[in-house]
């Protein structure tokens, strides 16, 4: 499976292991492992003057807060489109998924 950003009819943006599902050739719908609504604000830090920074806060929470499974199958009709997630936002997903949420302790490019 790979790691893709969808949007659904509702609204939500997910990110998810995904794989299309097919019957007989013509696609049904989609198998989403660990699917993770992604929530976004922008924040805007401005003195008197200045321009906003456009700084951007990303929070990922379970699609599904109330259920045990991995995998939710969608129907093909309820997803808008599929996209490729930013390298930052695939990164923070499998922190997310590790259990790191990016406090690995790997050491630097310099070897120390």
């Amino acid at each position: 499976m790979a790691i893709k950003l969808a949007i659904l009819h509702g609204g939500d943006q997910v990110i998810a292991e995904m794989k299309e599902l097919m019957d007989d050739g013509t696609p049904v719908g989609y198998l989403l492992g660990s699917p993770h609504r992604v929530s976004s604000s922008q924040q805007v830090l401005m003195e008197e003057n200045e321009e906003s920074d456009g700084t951007v806060q990303v929070r990922l929470s379970p699609w599904v807060l109330l259920t045990s499974d991995k995998e939710i199958v969608v129907p093909r009709n309820y997803v808008v489109t599929i996209m490729e997630p930013l390298d930052s936002l695939k990164k923070m997903y499998l922190e997310k998924l590790d259990g790191t949420n990016g406090t690995n302790n790997q050491s630097n490019s310099t070897g120390e």
